[in-house]
This record gives structure tokens, C-alpha cells and sequence, in this order.
């Protein structure tokens, strides 16, 4: 178990990679928002800047059972989640090099919200859920060798 201190380690992975991107999502995070004012201000409250401590969800799974996470970053900070869904990527990891998959969105927190793994398969990627639904997999229609996520398939209730 890390320290308090601590950042889960390939979730700081992915995060760093993502931000080097150039997803809309990333060049808003990294937006000054407090202007001259750096850093933590606490007779004000919190900075308006990203902060990964206060506006990250995340989950951590094996998605491609490769023996490897897969991390699902969720950006619940209001400069880009406004009142929606928040955003969200899955970011897997290739080689030592870590690259965007999937993009997804979810309240983030109540009970229509919170990413949950399953075991069922498609294309040997486990689906998840999130409060928009199930997300399954496809191999890619741009690029060879490589999955890209769809919303799963409606199933219909057993009789």
C-alpha cells in the first residue's frame, strides 16, 4: 500500500503521457487559471488550476488481459466538465511509452456514476460501465493492431 504522500505509480504514468498529447482535454489542463497567483492559496481556497490531488478520478484494471494495466483517467474539473458528464480517457501501456485508446464520460460520483470493470469480453478487452453505459471493444478502423472502444451492444433481457 503507497504512502499518503504517494501517487499510484502508473496512474502518474499515464497522466504525464496523456498531458503530452495534443487532446483538447490536455491543452485545457494545461490552462493557468489563477493568473499571477501560483500555487495553493488557502486564505481563498483551492487553486483554480488543475490539480490531480482534487479533479482526478481514476480505476486501474487489465483491460487486454496482457498482464498490464490499463488506466481510465477521469477529469472532474469544472473548467472542462462545465455541468455534464466529466470526461474521460483509457490509457495503455506500450512498451515503456504510454498511448490513448478510448475516451468516455461519467458523472463521477453519486449513484448513476462510478466505472465499473466487467468480465464480460469483446475481442479479448474486458467492457466497463460507466453512468453513459457499456463500453466495449473493436479492433480500429484507422489504425492496424490496435482496439478502439464502442458502446456495447444493447442486450436484451432474458424471457
Amino acid at each position: 500500500m503507497p504512502a499518503w504522500s504517494e501517487f499510484h505509480r502508473e496512474v502518474a504514468g499515464a497522466l504525464h503521457a496523456f498531458r503530452q498529447t495534443d487532446h483538447w482535454i490536455a491543452g485545457r489542463l494545461a490552462d493557468n487559471m489563477d493568473g499571477d497567483r501560483q500555487g495553493r492559496n488557502n486564505e481563498f481556497g483551492r487553486p483554480h488550476n488543475f490539480d490531480a490531488a482534487h479533479n482526478l478520478l481514476y480505476h486501474v484494471a487489465d483491460l487486454d488481459n496482457d498482464g498490464r494495466n490499463e488506466v481510465l483517467l477521469l477529469f472532474s474539473w469544472t473548467p472542462i466538465q462545465g455541468n455534464r458528464e466529466a470526461p474521460g480517457v483509457v490509457m495503455q501501456r506500450h512498451g515503456q511509452t504510454w498511448r490513448l485508446v478510448c475516451e468516455f464520460n461519467d458523472w463521477g460520483e453519486g449513484p448513476a456514476a462510478g466505472i465499473r470493470v466487467l468480465n464480460r469480453r469483446s475481442h479479448g478487452w474486458r467492457h466497463f460501465v460507466t453512468s453513459e453505459g457499456e463500453t466495449a471493444w473493436r479492433p480500429s478502423r484507422e489504425t492496424p493492431g490496435l482496439m478502439e472502444c464502442i458502446p456495447a451492444p444493447r442486450r436484451r433481457p432474458r424471457p
